[in-house]
């Protein structure tokens, strides 16, 4: 069985087939740790002694290619994180609750990716991609009917591709053409909420492109940072939908849970990667990283970040995630929960501009190519993102949910 085969072992609901593929995969690696270690000794050596080279007359840090292709500020990174390190408990909470739900006092490293607990025998029905299409737009439309307009055009246009097929690859992804600038959707509808929630994703994407289809290509050009807001954005907006639209216990439950997944994997599991990455560049300065020494960092990494929520940490998860290795990119991390949290926090914002707020939201996202996350955050809403309180009123925002997730698992008596 190959490694990908394996880690989808890890989705499973069985306990044992979990943890066991997860042992296995980690075995795999340990035994090509040597050349992991020496591939990410090369990588981090050649960008320091890039930094370096550039450093003749102002000193270059490691993070500044980072957060400059991110178009934002030191500072910004800095307030993210501190509000991050200040919330783990809340996001701990999370996890635990979780955890609870499988009869255990902390899940296992191999346990982040197990479904919802199954509380019914019965099957819940597909919903059709008819149906799907609807619920977007009806959520979309709750902010403005131009997005509700978007969803029906994209789908009259045949502008998404979503049918099930031998020879396509799991996942979903939303693309454009420069010339015309039509966006094109492409994923495998099965007719399960996640893939609802997955084709709400996508169609933020395409809503984000199309809203700039008449710039320049230099100005609809952003940053990874950036590029998460608009779908991000449209997925809470469905899954806020379709939560409270359910009847069906198990339904409320599913998509309650997979939002906790999403909020713990940023609070926690994207903060760990960070910390490890800084910890891993800060010491090659000084020489290469043994097998062992990676392993320590990481482990030490994974205790900070999740501290009891977590039975023990993932020693070798710097040997198996891919973004470690990327050599154009560093710090394929934080971006992701900057992303999350900014759109999150112009979620919240839609009662306080009330019906000004889809203009506001519409200009946020045609300047995102031709501005810095921190002045398009100030011009078209007020916020100083270098400062900790946006990032802490928006992670706090988020505790009600965990409350009724709480609430729900009562209910569920998990």
């Amino acid at each position: 069985m190959g490694l990908a085969q394996a880690t989808g072992l890890m989705s499973q609901s069985d306990d044992t087939l979990r943890e066991n593929a997860w042992r296995a995969i980690n075995t795999a690696w340990e035994a090509h740790e040597e050349s992991c270690a020496a591939s990410l000794n090369a990588i981090a050596g050649w960008r320091l002694e890039m930094c370096e080279q550039r450093s003749r007359t102002q000193q270059v840090h490691f993070l500044d290619s980072a957060v400059h292709m991110n178009r934002i500020s030191r500072e910004t990174l800095d307030a993210l994180l501190a509000a991050a390190d200040e919330a783990k408990p809340i996001a701990q909470r999370a996890a635990n609750l979780q955890a609870r739900a499988y009869k255990k006092d902390g899940f296992g490293p191999w346990d982040l990716r197990a479904p919802a607990p199954q509380i019914s025998n019965q099957d819940e029905s597909p919903i059709a991609f008819k149906d799907a299409v609807e619920v977007i737009a009806d959520a979309y439309g709750q902010v403005h009917s131009t997005m509700r307009d978007f969803v029906h055009m994209m789908v009259k246009q045949s502008w998404i591709e979503g049918t099930v097929g031998p020879n396509k690859r799991p996942g979903a992804y939303c693309t454009g053409f420069q010339k015309s600038r039509a966006p094109r959707v492409y994923m495998t509808y099965t007719g399960g909420q996640s893939d609802v929630i997955t084709l709400a994703h996508e169609l933020g994407h395409a809503l984000h492109g199309w809203m700039m289809r008449d710039l320049p290509l230099s100005q609809s050009r952003y940053g990874m940072s950036l590029a998460e807001t608009a779908s991000t954005f449209g997925e809470t907006l469905v899954r806020d939908t379709l939560l409270s639209s359910s009847t069906s216990l198990q339904q409320q439950l599913d998509i309650s849970w997979e939002d906790m997944g999403a909020f713990t994997a940023f609070l926690l599991n994207i903060p760990t990667r960070f910390e490890f990455e800084k910890g891993l560049y800060e010491v090659r300065a000084e020489r290469p990283l043994r097998p062992h020494e990676l392993k320590s960092l990481m482990s030490d990494a994974w205790t900070h970040w999740y501290g009891e929520s977590l039975s023990e940490p993932d020693p070798m998860f710097w040997a198996s995630k891919l973004h470690f290795y990327i050599s154009e990119l560093s710090f394929y991390n934080f971006p992701y929960l900057f992303g999350y949290l900014f759109s999150l926090g112009i979620y919240s914002q839609r009662e306080k501009y009330g019906d000004e707020f889809f203009e506001r939201y519409q200009a946020l996202l045609r300047d995102t190519g031709r501005m810095t996350a921190e002045d398009l955050a100030s011009k078209h809403l007020g916020i100083d993102l270098t400062r900790t309180d946006f990032w802490q009123d928006t992670i706090n925002n988020q505790s009600p949910k965990i409350d009724a997730f709480g609430g729900l698992l009562e209910r569920a008596s998990l």
